[in-house]
């Protein structure tokens, strides 16, 4: 038996019982793990809110299964819930997780520092600034994942190929056009030349939740459409 100290974030819950759930959590020390609570005078609903950032105490048993002994917030949301467009980043950012981050990985430090840091920025941010908050995470996440594009983009390798991650000469059904290769080239390695205020964020959006697709097996995003209504009100570019 194993007892853990550790920062988690709650990604996922699920209730199996009276006052008992299953909780999917991205931990600081063991990364992506799934966590039995019961609900007492210590530990309460609120504190298994979905992205709550959270102090716990957990036992490994030997059947490898993690019970939750304890857990105390460890960063309090003033926005994050109340706020309609910051939800449904946050909704949004917490599936491509979900769908993409595995147990039993090697710990990533780096990723639970992003995920950390990315909720609290969430929260803590001016509503109107968020027009390309997601953007952003996707493409250091991606980084951090380990699936950075090939910096080969040139005049002779103009389309990008979702598969091999990389430039080439040659369009096939795998690759992207001469006009998104050099949208994602530019997101990932020059972005002094990308017009940031023109930027065709719905485009951009597709092309690198495809490229997860083929490189973290990411499935359909259900909170996409849910995304991009509040994302309209943005006034963006497709």
């Amino acid at each position: 038996m194993e007892f853990i100290q550790t920062k988690a974030i709650v990604l996922n819950k699920i209730q199996i019982k009276d006052f008992q759930y299953l909780l999917k959590l991205y931990t600081e020390q063991k990364g992506l793990i799934t966590a039995a609570v019961e609900i007492n005078h210590f530990i309460q609903p609120a504190h298994l809110q979905v992205p709550n950032i959270i102090d716990v105490q957990i036992v490994q048993k030997k059947s490898q299964k993690y019970q939750i002994k304890d857990i105390k917030p460890s960063y309090v949301y003033q926005t994050l819930y109340i706020d309609f467009k910051k939800n449904a980043i946050a909704q949004f950012l917490v599936e491509v997780l979900i769908k993409t981050l595995k147990e039993e990985e090697v710990i990533n430090e780096k990723i639970f520092s992003l995920l950390n840091s990315t909720f609290i920025q969430l929260d803590q941010s001016n509503t109107e600034s968020l027009s390309l908050f997601h953007l952003l995470f996707l493409r250091e996440f991606v980084i951090l994942s380990g699936h950075t594009p090939l910096e080969n983009f040139d005049s002779l390798n103009a389309y990008f190929h979702l598969q091999e991650g990389k430039f080439i000469s040659h369009p096939n059904e795998q690759t992207l056009d001469k006009n998104d290769s050099q949208l994602l080239y530019q997101f990932f390695f020059d972005n002094k030349q990308l017009n940031w205020k023109e930027l065709p964020v719905f485009r951009l959006t597709h092309i690198l939740l495809d490229y997860m697709r083929h490189h973290l097996l990411l499935q359909q995003v259900q909170s996409l459409s849910f995304l991009k209504d509040v994302l309209m009100d943005f006034e963006l570019k497709y």
